[in-house]
């Protein structure tokens, strides 16, 4: 199975772009992150949503 270059840098940046919000968005004192850690959770859940449908796709 094959994977372009482009997927896996988006997907990739997409996982690490919600990791860093989630981290930021919790240490925002007073509770003022709590938004930008719930982008980050749902940008988290999106990569590994698109892990998931190329992984389970048809083999080339």
């Amino acid at each position: 199975m094959t994977t372009s270059t482009p997927v896996r840098t988006y997907i990739a940046a997409l996982f690490l772009g919600g990791l860093a919000l989630g981290v930021w968005g919790t240490i925002l004192p007073l509770g003022g992150g709590t938004l930008i850690a719930l982008i980050g959770a749902a940008a988290i859940g999106a990569a590994l949503v698109l892990v998931g449908i190329r992984l389970m796709g048809p083999a080339r």
